[in-house]
């Protein structure tokens, strides 16, 4: 009973101030007796303090309200002072031991378990973060992939500041022997920063959490970045899609003609062409349908979408349904390998593979054969239908990407303005013209 009276006469005392000690700063021991409050279920007071975006509760260990008004003012003195870490390092001690250390790997963990991303997305982030850190600090690239993983893992952040990364960036640039290369390169490192930032600034909140859980430096590698010189994103057409299609039906066996015809006609990702399941296919509407399956999570959720199905490229699937041997649209010829590395492994690999020999004997030219069947059927649809058609059908999240890479249009285009040099003035130009040239001649046999 006598703690319960105590613990009225607190609350009494910590009304009263409250309606006379309005509108004082925070510096004053009034301000905080009338924010400082027992928690359901305790018997000590506590205070919840938010500053620069950060919020933390204190315990006050004490029932008696002024004494705890006093402890919550001497908090938000050296939370003013020292800072949220050297604050926390004095008043809740327990919380920094707690935290993990800042390393590669500990923010990667913690990042995983707040991000909203997909997990093959989230994979590509933590793989460019790695390659980065790899890169920043000068760290050997020998190994087995598992052991340099765990060698990037290990790399403190305080290690990966803007200066080093800075300083990573002009070496890495320098190594180009051209000028294409250098593009090349500073393409490659644009990237590599911003999927690496990607890990922490999903609108805020993953950095905020990851924050909570491992002591992040007070600058992060991608502040500030400048970002490097470019080369044309474009995608310029070097191939003829009809002639491709006519060698691919003589010379490819089933299961390589289907994912030429999934990625150049129909514009599928190698990851989708992939994991395709027959269920996919709706042959009584013509239409094959992108989402996610069991077998595949899409790259966005942007990337589900539908197809139409030419009636010869119908006819051909149909057929091959009709003879299916399982779930999967392309079947490889043995069962995939199994292995414990936690990046993207596809089931027809070896088909890929052989595909890719096969495409670069058409001439076919570039990294990523495969990916450049998507490529040109986009600047197809670009060329016939329209932007608008070619973004659409390549499942693309804007159509700003599209109008970047894709939209190379196979067709040379005019102003259309010769028209009014027709066909009055066609006569003076060609005189002018002819006068002109035979200035020319004369001037040249002069000179002779």
């Amino acid at each position: 009973m006598k703690k319960q009276a105590t613990a009225n006469e607190n609350a009494a005392d910590a009304n009263v101030v409250q309606t006379e000690t309005a509108g004082l700063a925070k510096t004053s021991q009034a301000y905080w007796l009338k924010k400082v409050k027992i928690p359901a279920g305790r018997v000590h007071y506590g205070i919840q303090v938010a500053h620069l975006g950060r919020r933390q509760f204190f315990s006050l260990h004490t029932a008696e309200a002024k004494s705890a008004a006093i402890r919550a003012q001497r908090i938000w003195l050296d939370i003013i002072a020292l800072g949220w870490d050297g604050a926390l390092a004095k008043h809740r001690p327990e919380i920094v031991k707690a935290k993990k250390a800042a390393t590669v790997g500990a923010l990667i963990e913690s990042a995983a378990r707040h991000s909203p991303v997909r997990g093959v997305t989230f994979h590509e982030y933590a793989k460019a973060l790695r390659r980065l850190a790899m890169g920043i600090t000068e760290a050997k690239e020998t190994g087995t992939p598992d052991e340099r993983r765990e060698r990037a893992d290990a790399i403190r952040l305080d290690k990966l500041t803007p200066a080093a990364l800075s300083a990573f960036k002009i070496r890495f640039l320098r190594e180009a022997e051209t000028d294409s290369e250098k593009e090349a390169r500073g393409t490659t490192i644009n990237s590599l920063v911003r999927n690496s930032a990607a890990l922490l600034k999903k609108k805020g909140e993953v950095r905020k959490h990851v924050a909570s859980e491992i002591e992040l430096p007070a600058e992060l590698w991608f502040d500030g970045y400048g970002k490097a010189e470019e080369g044309a994103r474009n995608y310029e057409s070097k191939m003829d899609a009809g002639t491709i299609l006519a060698a691919a039906r003589i010379e490819l066996d089933a299961e390589a003609l289907k994912a030429l015809l999934l990625t150049l006609c129909l514009g599928l990702r190698r990851s989708e062409a992939d994991a395709l399941l027959w269920e996919q296919f709706d042959f009584e509407k013509g239409v094959l349908n992108i989402r996610d399956t069991d077998a595949i999570k899409l790259k966005s959720k942007g990337s589900v979408g539908k197809l139409a199905l030419d009636d010869e490229l119908k006819a051909f699937f149909l057929a091959y349904y009709a003879k299916r041997k399982g779930a999967f649209v392309i079947e490889p010829p043995m069962a995939p390998r199994v292995t414990k590395r936690k990046g993207r492994e596809y089931r027809c690999r070896t088909i890929f593979d052989g595909l890719v020999i096969w495409l670069r004997s058409k001439g076919v030219e570039g990294r990523r054969p495969i990916h450049t069947m998507r490529k040109e059927v986009g600047a197809v649809l670009a060329t016939e239908q329209g932007i608008y058609a070619a973004s659409r059908f390549l499942r693309h999240s804007g159509i700003q990407i599209t109008s970047q890479i894709y939209a190379d249009h196979k067709t040379l285009i005019s102003s259309g303005l010769g028209r009014f040099l027709k066909p009055a003035a066609g006569k003076v130009i060609e005189a002018d013209f002819k006068a002109a040239q035979g200035a020319a001649n004369e001037e040249g046999r002069a000179v002779q």
